[in-house]
């Protein structure tokens, strides 16, 4: 089993269609299971996310968790919290503004024996990518 570790922060403008595409992407993967950290959003991503039940699949229910931190505390910290609430094997870091596709996710599956992929998306107009993948470390790490 994989766990979509899904961080989230005031995302409700994008938060609908993440949530239509991972819906798909759930019912057509058995070994995939979504955990949402909501990182003490302001706006009404909380609200979007306690009434995942009317977006989601009822077949899938079961497959998603939600966690509501009360203050925002960085991607970092969410990740931390993440792997406390975690009980599978795998974990993958999935951004919850669509910029990793769930293709993506599928093609990645035959790296299973790897004991760490990281995949991330990188704005190169403004980091480089040397940069921003020591920042994703660094935030894990403190």
């Amino acid at each position: 089993m994989i766990t979509l570790f899904i961080p989230i922060y005031n995302e409700e403008e994008k938060l609908n269609d993440f949530i239509e595409n991972l819906n798909t992407f759930l019912l057509k993967n058995e070994s995939f299971t979504a955990l949402f950290i909501n990182d003490g959003s302001n706006d009404k991503t909380k609200e979007i996310l306690d009434n995942y039940k009317k977006y989601f699949d009822e077949s899938i229910f079961n497959k998603i968790k939600i966690y509501n931190l009360i203050k925002n505390q960085g991607v970092g910290n969410a990740f931390k919290k993440a792997l406390e609430l975690v009980n599978t094997d795998y974990i993958f870091f999935l951004p919850s503004d669509n910029d990793i596709s769930f293709k993506d996710i599928s093609t990645l599956i035959k790296y299973y024996d790897v004991d760490l992929t990281m995949l991330f998306p990188v704005n190169v107009e403004k980091y480089s990518n040397m940069r921003y993948l020591l920042s994703m470390i660094f935030r894990t790490m403190y």
